[in-house]
């Protein structure tokens, strides 16, 4: 019974801090979409940097301190077990052969984009999904900032959303399967700066992520794919469509 209140409290105080960066994040990007100046919008890359820090990884972190759960970072939980065990289990070869044919897909993706957009001459790259123009890097100076933001999204993001969360849901519910779909429509929910489309592609993006950790029982892989993902739409596009030769806040 203690240990169930020490859960239920960690994820009140988890779900509390994905709230206060939902609540700022919508103001934020509001403000962000009528910013002009290189200056200021850098300084909101920046910003976006270190607020994951202390709304996901700083809680997630802690609580798997004070549950005495800390090998979960290395070690995918038991709980997760009954929901692997409905998806084929990935490891050697064919763990290698997942992770060249993401790459392979981002890299084909992206040349297709970057070929699409140059044909339609558009300054942003077509085929994306949600409302995220306003973020994308419009010159060489945001690109530092940008990538930074991708690395620190998918670390954060992941620790909490595929690993934090659905263990105390887990824990709670006993269900598993029902804590990951949960915690993917929560992590959908958390782009809602991008629209309801945005929301929709990243709960399904939530849904992917978690099948890839319970096939291959490895924390980083994800993590790694969500970095390759966000620095592909946030750093890779806008760098191969010119932002790095634009050095005024004009695009």
């Amino acid at each position: 019974m203690a240990e169930r209140v020490a859960v239920a409290a960690l994820l009140t105080v988890q779900l509390a801090a994905v709230w206060w960066f939902l609540k700022g994040d919508l103001a934020s990007w509001r403000v962000f979409q009528g910013l002009a100046d290189t200056g200021s919008r850098q300084k909101r890359y920046w910003r976006w940097t270190v607020k994951p820090w202390i709304a996901f990884a700083l809680p997630s972190l802690a609580g798997l301190l004070l549950l005495g759960r800390s090998e979960a970072l290395t070690r995918m939980p038991p709980e997760f077990a009954r929901a692997a065990a409905w998806l084929p289990h990935v490891a050697g070869e064919a763990l290698r052969m997942m992770i060249a044919s993401a790459g392979l897909g981002l890299v084909l993706g992206t040349a297709a984009v970057v070929v699409l957009t140059r044909l339609r001459r558009s300054d942003r790259p077509v085929g994306t999904i949600g409302d995220i123009g306003a973020i994308l890097p419009r010159n060489r100076a945001e690109l530092l900032p940008a990538a930074l933001l991708s690395v620190t999204a998918g670390i954060t993001e992941e620790v909490t959303f595929r690993l934090f969360v659905p263990l105390l849901l887990t824990l709670l519910t006993g269900s598993a399967m029902l804590a990951f779909a949960a915690t993917a429509l929560l992590f959908g929910v958390l782009h809602l700066y991008q629209g309801w489309p945005g929301v929709v592609a990243t709960t399904v993006l939530g849904l992917v992520l978690s099948a890839v950790y319970l096939m291959a029982g490895l924390l980083w892989l994800p993590v790694l794919l969500h970095v390759l993902i966000d620095l592909n739409g946030l750093f890779v596009r806008p760098l191969l469509l010119g932002a790095w030769r634009r050095s005024g806040a004009s695009p």
